[in-house]
């Protein structure tokens, strides 16, 4: 017997094969109970599903009125606690802020002109690195051949390993 159609059964029900298939798996089905029953199975199972999805129910546009009103009313955004929650401690830090603005103004000018001298620094230092890095020559060719000489001592070393007769 020529070999089994399973994996064409699913494209046949669905008359998805071409005419060549379509007729192989017709001659096949005919010689073959095992298939024509994996066949009738999916039949069933496609009929089932189509029976199921029949019957699910869509919900009309009131439905998603009614759900959209029960969110907004257990919606905390719409409370007044929840503003006065949110709202006096946000006014609370913002006061704090401004006080401490105006209070340690001298102290925060001071803060702010080291941060941006650190700034300065940091950023001189990358450029004098970038420098340096430009004034070596073939830098990335030295990176390439440093490269591939690592990698090949690596599966050397791994050839090496896995010819070596473990100790039992």
């Amino acid at each position: 017997m020529s070999e089994h159609v399973d994996e064409l059964l699913s494209a046949y029900l669905d008359d998805e094969l071409s005419e060549k298939e379509n007729i192989k798996v017709k001659n096949h089905l005919a010689l073959c109970s095992r298939c024509d029953t994996a066949l009738h199975e999916l039949q069933e199972i496609k009929q089932g599903i189509s029976l199921l999805y029949g019957s699910i129910e869509i919900p009309d546009f009131q439905f998603e009125n009614a759900v959209m009103a029960k969110i907004k009313e257990i919606n905390p955004v719409n409370s007044i606690y929840y503003k006065w929650i949110v709202g006096l401690p946000t006014l609370f830090l913002a006061i704090t802020i401004a006080i401490c603005l105006f209070a340690f103004s001298d102290i925060l000018f001071v803060g702010v002109t080291v941060v941006s001298e650190m700034i300065k620094i940091a950023v001189s230092l990358s450029h004098a690195f970038v420098s340096v890095l430009s004034s070596i020559p073939f830098l990335s060719e030295v990176f390439a051949i440093t490269t591939i000489i690592i990698v090949g001592l690596s599966v050397w070393s791994v050839r090496y390993l896995l010819r070596t007769k473990t100790a039992e």
